[in-house]
């Protein structure tokens, strides 16, 4: 029997190292450059091969595989990824089943892997502050699903510093923390010798079949919501030594006309298209986060206009939860008028869309002119009002803004 597994990635680990010499260049600055050669062998095992082979044993309309070794330049982890199609599409976010190799493509390791750029968007790249938040959220995952996950705890160690021969020798900074990352964010590890005598192909096969059943407990465990609210879960608001930022200037919102277009019912797109079956709302952290920043930037503006009496009656509705009028804080305009506020906010700096529910659309049809949309960007780190939209009816009406029906109610008695 064709061991095809095994074949793969010892061929792949026999010629990484020819690979990366085949790779080197030196570019117009004089400065050592690594580009992807795409017809070199390893390439195409790592690409083609590896791929392939998951491929044909997966239902791809339930999983997404990729393979990657960098774009454009080498990275030199290479990694390959089996990901769930309603848990994620991207190895930067969500959680999956991970293959990592080494520096030297010695050792190869298979977790179940936390994205890092849902981390690195609240916590930047650094090493110091983002990389200790995915190890407690590492621990955390963990501790949740242990009864789910696979029995194996190996330490992983992808520079594998005592290879002092191999041709990459170190990382750049910006590597440093991709290889601190994956490290910190790999659960339930298990490690592999890539040389012919202790890889056995059945091992491999064996392993891979019961992190895909773990994967499957842990995402019907409810790990979709855990892991959607895990990166905020570790982020300590009341711990951020910052002072709110007032001292900005929100954008004008004066959107063209968009064109709509009506979408037909296609099996061929709908199977993978995560974001239209599974609209994600903010966790509350996020949304109390965007909420205190408009109700300080009110007081503060009123303050500063010298209507300190109106700053002082201002409604904290979001507080209030007997009541839902539609709107999260009543404030006044600069006559003394009331207005009334709803915030949605969003952990990342640019966000083109929100979820809007029939109350807030009913107040807003009902406060017409007195009624506004606060669109917080960046809620946990630095929040900053994105958009104002006055009257986001009338917007609607002219076609500026879109509203798509996102999820239906449909009573039966």
């Amino acid at each position: 029997m064709e061991q095809l597994l095994k074949k793969s990635f010892l061929n792949f680990s026999e010629n990484w190292a020819a690979y990366l010499e085949n790779c080197e260049k030196i570019n117009e600055k004089g400065k050592k450059i690594y580009s992807n050669d795409g017809d070199h062998e390893a390439h195409k095992i790592f690409i083609n091969d590896l791929p392939k082979y998951f491929k044909n044993i997966l239902d791809e309309k339930k999983y997404y595989i990729k393979s990657s070794l960098g774009e454009g330049n080498v990275a030199f982890i290479p990694w390959l990824c089996i990901m769930h199609r309603d848990v994620t599409i991207s190895a930067r976010e969500g959680f999956y089943i991970a293959y990592l190799f080494s520096r030297n493509s010695k050792k190869l390791y298979l977790s179940i892997g936390l994205g890092a750029t849902q981390f690195s968007d609240l916590y930047g790249k650094s090493l110091n502050k983002c990389i200790p938040k995915i190890d407690e959220a590492k621990i955390k995952f963990t501790k949740v699903f242990q009864e789910y996950g696979p029995n194996n705890n190996d330490r992983i160690d992808l520079f594998d510093a005592s290879d002092k021969e191999f041709i990459i020798k170190e990382f750049k900074s910006s590597t440093k923390f991709k290889v601190a990352a994956y490290e910190a964010g790999t659960c339930f590890t298990k490690s592999y010798n890539l040389d012919e005598n202790s890889l056995k192909e059945v091992n491999l096969e064996n392993d891979f079949k019961e992190y895909i059943k773990a994967y499957e407990k842990i995402i019907n465990a409810n790990g979709i919501s855990f892991v959607e609210e895990l990166a905020e879960s570790v982020f300590d608001v009341d711990k951020l030594k910052q002072l709110d930022n007032f001292n900005y200037e929100i954008p004008s919102f004066d959107p063209p006309r968009m064109e709509r277009i009506e979408k037909d019912y296609n099996p061929k797109i709908n199977k993978f298209n995560k974001a239209s079956n599974h609209p994600q709302k903010p966790s509350k952290k996020v949304g109390d986060a965007g909420e205190k920043h408009v109700y300080k930037r009110e007081y503060n503006y009123l303050k500063d206009i010298g209507r300190r009496d109106l700053a002082e009656k201002i409604v904290k509705q979001y507080e209030d939860k007997s009541s839902y009028p539609g709107y999260d804080i009543q404030s006044f305009d600069e006559n003394g008028n009331k207005i009334f506020i709803e915030v949605k906010s969003t952990k990342s700096k640019k966000k083109d869309f929100f979820e809007i529910s029939d109350n807030e659309i009913n107040a807003a049809k009902y406060y017409k002119d007195q009624f506004y949309i606060y669109q917080v960007v960046n809620a946990l780190v630095d929040p900053k009002i994105d958009a104002r939209i006055k009257n986001p009816i009338s917007y609607i009406d002219q076609d500026r803004i879109l509203l798509d029906p996102w999820i239906y109610k449909m009573k039966i008695r």
